[in-house]
Parts: structure tokens; C-alpha cells; sequence
């Protein structure tokens, strides 16, 4: 469970890291600068010759995180020589949730990384955005088939997906690529990647298995340089069929059932292949095919050729299956069965914005916990689950709000808790759950950062549990 939930909390992490780097000034004015300037260099540090940059202002208060944000300004412009200007005509309005934005395209470059440098609060803009810089870029081409057996079908649903491979134990993702390519109705494609690096590749297709290859990727010796892959074969596949069942052995329609394959371990970051399916009147699902490792499960909603499916009822909470695929090996019959369950049950005092609850149960993602308007929540645990997190967070603007428990709560979540609770962890991971747990409370505290990063403190409790 570790690895398949670390990605996500590293987002979070990166998303507190941002917010709370933010220059601490007062949260509403106007602007003073009356120009945007900044450079654009290549990985050698030379000028981009030639360039566009579109730089955006977006209001984040109205909407707020999750949903599109308002545009305040809206900045276009097409340069040479590495460097650019827009006058600015008259200052501009802000709050703690306005970001500039922005974003340059050249012709045969490409910017890596999510480092977040074009991306920043308006209220610690002065004007000028760090040096921009550009690797060069060379296109690929290439095509996605079926296996021979397959030549009469076409293609459902493929996907198609590109990164470069990072190989170190703590990867610089300053440098990460990766892109979801658009494919022709016959799987021909073409992208942009970074020159001279390793490129891992992964394509699948709802009526075949995914196929994973690496490509050693040249220098461009020029921006019209393509480097063609040349036909990309999936493999051949076993279909997971079954059947979704209740407690009581009765069968559960509407479930939406998960199948999902790791690969492409870059660092830190693991990547997934999913596949889904919905169960019929009699709970029977049949999956996409699929070969070696793979974890079933439900989930609450999916994309199933390309339409949005949710849950018909209440998601079970079911333990997921495990099974190994091989090509002409059938894999039938397999139950995915509702689980005991334990409940997890308390409160959230806050006093600002309504805090998020992220929970992970066990290898089952149960991501949407509501919390009530009086600050109370629930969450059902199955029964001896090794690994079930918890994470409770807010944030308005750049101040960022961590869940501690209260002091009185802090003995019977003990019972239940894997790390120690001399530290104030504000990561809740839990032992192996064989009973009710609550109530509990915890309280709302400003995110303060000790001597190390965000991302040290990840770490450090994710290995060592503190």
C-alpha cells in the first residue's frame, strides 16, 4: 500500500511545498509594476533565438483549488533573442489566491519539470520571472497495433503514455518528463520528448494487453529531426472475469470493478496500466486483457470508453484480489466479495475553510471522506488491514493547515497507531485494525515547516516514522 499511495502524497507534499514557500506579505492590494520581463535559455544557458510566451493571471478565491479558476489578465506575445516584455496598463488586483502563470513554446525545445517556477502568487510578483530554460526537443513517431490474432479489430479505448526514465534513488523532477499522447483511429502518433535521454513507453488498449518498451532517444541534430519508432505491438492477453458479491454471497450490481497493473517505477513515482468493468444484475464483470501482476478492486467512479461510471449505491469495501496473467491461461471465477469492516469515526475542529480528508484503505483507495458542517467524519477500515492512512489538511492562500490529535485523544488512537506519538505527525498511519476506533479529535493547526523540507518530512515519516 506504501507504494501504490507514496505518489500521492508526495502531490500533496509538492502542492504544501508551494503554497508554503509564498512570500508572507498582506493577502490583498494591487500591484506597482508596470512591466512582465524574463529570459528564456537553453540547457547550455544560451538565448532561445526564437520563442511565444503566454502568461496568465488567475483568481483561485471565487472557485476555489478544484474547480477552473477566474482569468484576471491575459498576456500573448511572440520573441526573439532570449528575452521578453509586456507593459502592463495599470496595476492589478490581488488576493492570497491570485497566481501568474507562465508558460513558453519554441519550435524544437521543450520545458521540463514541475518545479514551479512559471507559477507563483501575484502578491510576491515583482515584475520579473526567473530564467526560463528549454532542452532540446526531437519528435517521435511511431504506431500501436493489435496482436496478429487481432488484426480484424480496431483498437478500444487506447492509451498511449511517454516519460523519461529517472533511474536515482531521489530523483531531480526539475528534470521529469511525461506526457498522455493522442492517437490517430489507426494508433499513429507523434510527440515531442526530450533529446538523448531513455524513454519508457507504454501503450495499452481495452481489447489487448499493454505492452512496455524502452527507446534510447538520439541528440537532434535540428528542430525538423524525427526519430520513428516504428510499429508498437500489444500483446496478447487473459480477460478477468467474475463475480461481485455481498456479505451474505448475494451478487451486487453496478459495482465498478478495477484492474490495475504497476509498471515504470521511476524513484519514487509508480505508474499504473487500469483497466475497468461494471457488474451486471447477476454482480459479473469481465475486465480487459491484462498479463503478469495485477490487483483487482472496486472504486467509486472510473472512465469506461470514454463515459464517466459511478457506483450504483453505496462502493463496497471489499479486500482486492491479487492474481498473476499469463496469455492462454484462463482467469475465471474470480470473487471480489465484501469485507468486515471497522469504523474509524471523530471530529475536525477548524476554524477557517473546511478541511479535506484523504483516507487510504488498505490497498483500496476510499478517497472522498465528507465531513459534516459540526466537523465530524467517518470512514469504514477492513478488518486487519496492515496499512490504512489518514491525512486531514487545509489551506487558504499560502497558509496551509495541518489535522494534530487533541491530547485526550491521543490514548486510544495510540492503540491503533504504528509510529510513535512522541511526535507531532501529521501523517495518521494505522496498525492492524480488528476493532472500532473513536472517538477522536483533532484540531486544525497553522503549518509551520521545521529545518527540513516538505519533502524530507515525507520521507522520514513514510521510512521512518517520524
Amino acid at each position: 500500500m506504501k507504494t501504490a499511495t507514496l505518489q500521492t502524497i508526495i502531490l500533496l507534499a509538492l502542492f504544501c511545498f508551494n503554497l508554503g514557500n509564498s512570500v508572507a506579505q498582506d493577502n490583498e492590494g494591487t500591484t506597482s509594476f508596470n512591466e512582465i520581463t524574463g529570459k528564456v535559455l537553453d540547457s547550455r544557458g544560451k538565448p532561445v533565438e526564437k520563442f511565444s510566451v503566454t502568461i496568465i493571471v488567475y483568481d483561485y478565491k471565487e472557485g476555489g483549488w478544484n474547480k477552473q479558476p477566474k482569468t484576471v489578465k491575459k498576456w500573448e506575445g511572440e520573441f526573439e533573442n532570449g528575452e521578453f516584455q509586456f507593459d502592463v496598463d495599470g496595476p492589478i488586483s490581488f488576493n492570497e489566491m491570485t497566481y501568474i502563470h507562465s508558460q513558453v513554446k519554441a519550435e524544437g525545445f521543450i520545458e521540463l519539470g514541475q518545479n514551479g517556477s512559471g507559477y507563483e502568487q501575484l502578491v510576491a510578483f515583482k515584475g520579473k520571472f526567473s530564467a526560463v530554460k528549454l532542452v532540446r526537443a526531437i519528435k517521435i513517431t511511431g504506431k500501436v497495433v493489435l496482436p496478429d490474432g487481432q488484426s480484424d479489430e480496431e483498437l478500444v479505448d487506447p492509451k498511449l503514455q511517454v516519460a523519461k526514465k529517472m533511474s536515482s534513488f531521489m530523483p531531480d523532477y526539475n528534470k521529469w518528463f511525461q506526457a498522455s499522447v493522442s492517437m490517430n483511429p489507426d494508433g499513429g502518433f507523434e510527440q515531442l520528448v526530450p533529446e538523448n535521454c531513455n524513454l519508457q513507453l507504454t501503450a495499452s488498449s481495452g481489447n489487448a494487453a499493454a505492452l512496455q518498451k524502452q527507446f534510447k532517444i538520439p541528440k537532434a541534430e535540428s528542430a525538423e529531426d524525427v526519430h520513428d519508432l516504428g510499429e508498437l505491438k500489444l500483446k496478447e492477453g487473459t480477460r478477468v472475469s467474475g463475480v461481485v458479491l455481498d456479505r451474505d454471497s448475494e451478487p451486487v450490481e453496478g459495482q465498478v470493478v478495477l484492474i490495475r497493473q504497476k509498471i515504470n517505477k521511476n524513484g519514487y513515482m509508480q505508474s499504473y496500466i487500469d483497466g475497468h468493468a461494471v457488474s451486471d444484475s447477476e454482480g459479473k464483470f469481465e475486465l480487459p486483457p491484462r498479463e503478469g501482476k495485477c490487483d483487482i478492486s472496486l472504486v467509486e467512479t472510473a472512465v469506461v470508453r470514454k463515459e464517466v461510471v459511478k457506483t450504483k449505491g453505496d462502493l463496497l469495501i471489499a479486500k482486492p484480489v491479487s492474481v498473476t496473467l499469463k496469455a492462454g491461461t484462463p482467469a475465471d471465477d474470480v470473487e471480489i466479495r465484501e469485507s468486515k469492516t471497522w469504523k474509524i469515526h471523530g471530529v475536525v475542529k477548524y476554524e477557517k475553510e473546511k478541511p479535506s480528508i484523504n483516507f487510504y484503505n488498505g490497498s483500496q483507495s476510499q478517497n472522498k471522506i465528507l465531513l459534516s458542517d459540526d466537523g465530524s467524519f467517518e470512514a469504514r477500515v477492513i478488518d486487519g488491514a496492515e496499512s490504512s492512512y489518514l491525512i486531514i489538511y487545509g489551506s487558504s492562500g499560502s497558509e496551509i493547515e495541518m489535522a494534530l490529535l487533541s491530547r485526550d485523544s491521543r490514548k486510544e488512537f495510540g492503540k491503533h497507531f504504528s509510529t510513535s506519538l512522541e511526535s507531532e505527525t501529521q501523517y495518521f498511519q494505522f496498525k492492524k485494525v480488528t476493532s472500532d476506533i473513536g472517538p477522536l479529535e483533532f484540531r486544525m493547526v497553522k503549518y509551520l515547516p521545521d529545518e527540513r523540507t516538505v519533502m524530507e518530512q515525507i520521507f522520514d515519516w513514510y521510512y521512518f516514522g517520524e
